[in-house]
């Protein structure tokens, strides 16, 4: 017996490597993993190892923390490009608008200016006078003269067609031009014409001459005409 537990522990001296490995067979299927610290240091340092790939993990979640700060970052850039986008389409829409509310102005005025026109040598003069707002001015530099108001408009235009009651205009040119005094809210058409007529001594005359007729786009109505002296 005695010799036998000698042997044994001859045999334990002997090989260091077996016992340290049977020690650490025991403690480390006995004590749970991260606290072999009654194991040999071999068997902690291996724990320690254990223990930073356990600390690191939360390291890991952090860098794909900043992944996701710099996605949230490009998404805000892209929000902030997709509102300038929207800016500027609204800005353009705004512009098509207005250049639309302009061109329905211009339309306005230019048919208004072109019915005065063709039904200043009508058989009535009635429909003319339609198109006259009721405090519409009038201004012939031909006739020297200027009237105010439908009533004096309606006047002159009766008194000037009995003297001359074959008149005719052919109208060369019709457009829309910048507006200006007496009426610059409205809408300014220049009319070229070649006017034809008998005179008073009995003598066909042709004339060139131009006038502009000031339009109210929102009512359709006449708010200043201006005929200047016909060309010699």
């Amino acid at each position: 017996m005695f010799q036998t537990r000698a042997a044994a522990v001859r045999f334990w001296s002997l090989q260091p490597a077996h016992r340290s490995t049977f020690r650490q067979s025991r403690l480390g299927a006995a004590a749970p993993s991260g606290h072999l610290w009654r194991s040999t240091g071999r068997s902690v340092q291996h724990d320690s190892v254990a223990g930073l790939q356990t600390r690191t993990a939360p390291l890991q979640v952090t860098a794909a923390g900043c992944g996701c700060g710099s996605a949230a970052t490009s998404s805000a850039a892209m929000s902030d490009g997709q509102q300038q986008q929207q800016g500027q389409q609204g800005h353009e829409l705004q512009e098509q608008q207005e250049q639309d509310r302009e061109m329905r102005r211009n339309e306005v005025a230019l048919r208004v200016a072109s019915d005065y026109m063709r039904l200043s040598v009508a058989a009535s003069l009635e429909q003319v006078y339609g198109l006259f707002a009721a405090d519409a001015a009038y201004r012939s530099d031909a006739l020297g003269s200027s009237w105010s108001g439908l009533q004096s408009i309606r006047g002159m235009m009766d008194g000037f067609f009995t003297r001359f009651p074959d008149v005719r205009w052919e109208v060369t040119s019709l457009r829309v031009v910048d507006s200006s005094e007496p009426r610059p809210a409205a809408v300014k058409v220049a009319v070229e014409f070649i006017r034809y007529w008998t005179s008073e001594a009995g003598e066909s005359v042709r004339r060139t001459g131009r006038e502009w007729i000031y339009v109210d786009p929102e009512t359709a109505k006449i708010l200043y005409v201006h005929v200047a002296p016909l060309d010699p």
